[in-house]
């Protein structure tokens, strides 16, 4: 995998943490009398261990953060290295200029790196990702019991629209960042040529190993990257072409490197993108009635939805304009990845909605929920099935819907 300094096509931005303990830092004029002291973690699992080193997070929460994110000895240096970047955020000249300085090569001093200087009214009324300046961060990390050293491109952002604080302060000093840099590489299948993209849309700087990947088809001089969901993430396959399918097994910590496998599977593989097929479902609705997918007389389209969704909500009418056209064509199943069963039941009445409607706890994990099972991450989702199980298209909002009607038209 190539680095490539740019965006790329993803632009996440990401809250910068504030710290309170900064008694290490030099640098900081006497003279700056109101700012705050924020800090990057470039690799996540070294980041928890610093913590719970400087007693930060109890034994108990070290121990659950060490399952969640596979945490292993071998991975992270016993010592504190310089896994973070810090960053001073002030305000002078009676709060109307902003002065960020980030310790850009790390050796916990402000004086020695540029200052950038915004005017607040600017900011305010105007701004640009453009104009802001790259810094290249110097960082340590560890790996075959080794400390080494590494870099990355960010721009820091002197102000995030999305944030407000209920103190004006505090949302003049908050800071957020953007990673100016991606990985792409390509690899080719029976004399088809793919693009593999990498976009840093996790939320530690440097860090790829849980990112979610971007595929394209680069034939023709063109690289058309596909839309795909849910998205391709470490471990999950994915059908590449008929009967192939792709798999990313893992992925280095900084991205430079990526293992996958492409293999072909039998007819009727279960999975949860168009092309598979899923399980037989049967199970009691919300009102105790016995339902069976899939239906050998009709297709199917299941809708993932909750209460809670202003979308889903707010996509009503037009879901029961969709059901009145095509209920001879289609059975319905609302999947309400809900907390009130009772709440649902007596939304559904008050609706009107009229058709199937499953329940499930979304206050409880359970891999035997359909939400788990087809790793749905975006509401409503809605996905179309034959008689025979096989998923057909799948996607998430009104959009989807557009998709179904033409298949079944």
């Amino acid at each position: 995998m190539k680095t490539i300094k740019d965006i790329g096509n993803q632009k996440v931005f990401r809250g910068c943490k504030e710290i309170t303990n900064y008694s290490f830092l030099k640098g900081i004029s006497d003279t700056l009398k109101t700012f705050k002291v924020y800090r990057i973690t470039h690799n996540l699992k070294q980041g928890i261990y610093q913590s719970y080193l400087e007693n930060k997070i109890d034994s108990i929460e070290y121990k659950n953060l060490v399952e969640k994110y596979n945490i292993k000895k071998l991975e992270i240096s016993p010592y504190i290295i310089k896994c973070h970047t810090h960053i001073l955020s002030g305000l002078i000249n009676e709060n109307k200029q902003k002065v960020i300085i980030c310790d850009n090569n790390n050796n916990y001093d402000f004086s020695d790196d540029p200052l950038l200087l915004y005017n607040v009214d600017i900011l305010n009324n105007k701004f640009s990702l453009d104009s802001c300046r790259t810094s290249t961060l110097q960082f340590e990390y560890f790996l075959n019991n080794k400390i080494h050293e590494k870099q990355i491109n960010v721009k820091i952002l002197p102000i995030n629209p999305s944030f407000s604080h209920s103190d004006p302060i505090d949302t003049l000093l908050y800071l957020s960042y953007v990673i100016c840099e991606h990985k792409i590489g390509s690899f080719t299948y029976k004399n088809s040529q793919y693009e593999l993209q990498i976009p840093h849309n996790w939320g530690f700087a440097a860090s790829y190993e849980n990112a979610i990947l971007l595929l394209a088809d680069n034939n023709n001089f063109k690289t058309i990257y596909r839309k795909i969901d849910p998205e391709i993430t470490i471990g999950r396959e994915f059908n590449l072409d008929e009967n192939i399918y792709l798999k990313v097994n893992s992925i280095s910590m900084f991205g430079d490197s990526l293992n996958l496998s492409i293999y072909s599977v039998n007819n009727n593989h279960e999975g949860i993108y168009p092309g598979d097929f899923i399980k037989p479902l049967d199970f009691y609705d919300v009102f105790k009635e016995n339902v069976k997918v899939p239906d050998i007389d009709k297709y199917t389209v299941l809708d993932f939805w909750g209460t809670w969704c202003a979308p889903c909500v707010a996509g009503l009418p037009k879901l029961k304009v969709f059901y009145q056209k095509y209920k001879t064509q289609i059975e319905l199943i609302s999947i309400a990845h809900d907390k009130d069963i009772e709440k649902v039941k007596k939304f559904i009445e008050e609706k009107e909605m009229n058709w199937v409607h499953k329940f499930e706890n979304n206050a409880k994990k359970n891999p035997e929920k359909l939400v788990e099972k087809l790793k749905v991450e975006c509401f409503p989702t809605f996905i179309l099935l034959d008689k025979s199980g096989k998923i057909l298209s799948r996607g998430c909002g009104e959009q989807q819907l557009k998709e179904i009607e033409k298949i079944l038209n």
